[in-house]
């Protein structure tokens, strides 16, 4: 089967090239990677073409205007991306009797009457009515998804990590290494939390479920899937410098001490337990903790690779 994977040069995208080639050396599918200088997944007449010139029979979708501050000035441009966009790709799997494998985010969700203060369920969703541009633009990209009739996995996500692009982790890495004194400290929200995710685990589970998985490219599911654990963004932030030898560099603030163009939840935890709509969806999930302290080895041998090579 061909399957074509959007938003290549995004951390997901690069993160599932990397697990594919390590991981399925001898995949059992025809993976097309494209970035959106070679698709725009906006363009009905694009996504027809390559659909139809490649044969594609399913599409992961990584594409997808991220930036949460600037949704908020440029809605237009969230909307095209993360609703249009996805609607144009389920329409075209509809059309040729295919399946589609859409990433989301816990932003769809928020605090509603009658919640129970726990972690939210897939079907919350329903009940909830995002907080910022951002979310809004996800939400109304899962609705264009279901509403196309196409066979699909949304699949609803938390804090995305990796060394690649700009997240949580790279941002970090870039503050305590662009610090000017000794005394300087960085300053992390402790009253926002959620689950970090690496993308890494998400790209492994993605695979795992389209290469192991038995007829896995049918019916119409949602799931939530993050890795498990609760964690603030200082959580997040000191356990991280923690490993790099840096914890004195956290400090720990609120909310309200800092502008924010886009409002965030405070809590934005998903029920992992609660996937019955995705009945062959049945990730692995690693504590948050042990997923960033095994990447961030990953990720210390890899640097050691490369200053090794710069020096020969």
């Amino acid at each position: 089967m061909n399957i074509l994977v959007t938003g290549s040069n995004g951390q997901l995208g690069r993160c599932l090239a990397n697990v594919l080639e390590e991981e399925y050396p001898k995949t059992k599918h025809n993976y097309i990677f494209v970035d959106h200088n070679e698709l725009d997944i906006t363009s009905q007449v694009e996504v027809s073409d390559i659909v139809r010139e490649h044969n594609i029979k399913a599409i992961i979708n990584c594409a997808a205007y991220t930036n949460v501050d600037g949704a908020e000035e440029k809605m237009l441009d969230a909307m095209k991306v993360n609703q249009v966009g996805p609607g144009i790709l389920a329409n075209a799997m509809k059309g040729v009797g295919g399946f589609l494998i859409h990433i989301s985010t816990n932003f769809v969700y928020s605090p509603f009457n009658g919640w129970d203060g726990g972690p939210f369920t897939v079907a919350d969703a329903e009940k909830s009515s995002p907080l910022n541009i951002y979310g809004l633009s996800k939400r109304m990209g899962e609705i264009a998804v279901k509403e196309s009739g196409c066979s699909y996995l949304i699949l609803r996500t938390s804090w995305l990590y990796s060394g690649y692009g700009t997240n949580i982790l790279t941002k970090l890495w870039d503050r305590i290494c662009n610090m000017e004194s000794h005394d300087d400290v960085l300053k992390y929200v402790c009253d926002q939390v959620s689950a970090p995710t690496n993308a890494f685990n998400l790209a492994r589970n993605i695979l795992r479920y389209c290469e192991e998985g038995e007829g896995s490219f049918a019916g119409q599911s949602i799931a939530n899937y993050s890795d498990g654990g609760v964690a603030s963004m200082y959580d997040f932030a000191y356990f991280a410098a923690e490993l790099w030898g840096f914890p004195n560099k956290i400090q720990a603030c609120y909310t309200r001490d800092f502008r924010s163009k886009a409002v965030r939840p405070k809590y934005a935890v998903m029920d992992l337990r609660c996937n019955i709509e995705a009945p062959t969806w049945e990730p692995i999930i690693l504590d948050w903790r042990e997923s960033l302290r095994g990447y961030l080895d990953r990720w210390r041998s890899i640097l050691s690779d490369e200053n090794s090579a710069e020096e020969q």
